[in-house]
């Protein structure tokens, strides 16, 4: 299994990864979850589900597919309008990954939700 170093490294090298801060990469975790959940289950593409998702948040499919891909540091509207989605369609299948688990790292969160879908 590739550690985050080489996930990471991979990113930065094709120019494909941002970093961001701690609040934000947790969004980011619940999103890719629940946009993967969501996905997987209606049988869709990627830029099937970008396009829906731009309807449900009002926010353009290039800006969901650059934070679903971590490429760029997202504005604070971008932001405000992800997690008012996460939050509607969350549900709490989620968990909070700040307080039981704030020591492993984000982005091994994000591939074990993705695996596990």
């Amino acid at each position: 299994m590739r550690t985050e170093a080489d996930w990471r490294s991979d990113a930065n090298s094709q120019g494909q990864y941002s970093e961001y801060s701690e609040e934000i990469e947790t969004h980011w975790v619940e999103f890719t979850a629940l946009f993967d959940q969501r996905r997987k289950k209606e049988s869709r593409s990627r830029m099937q589900m970008y396009n829906i998702l731009s309807n449900e948040t009002k926010l353009s499919p290039s800006t969901l597919a650059s934070f679903y891909r971590h490429q760029k540091i997202p504005r604070e509207t971008t932001m405000d309008k992800i997690i008012e989605w996460i939050e509607k369609k969350g549900n709490k299948r989620v968990p909070d990954l700040s307080e039981k688990f704030n020591k492993v790292p984000l982005v091994i969160w994000a591939l074990f939700f993705k695996m596990n879908d």
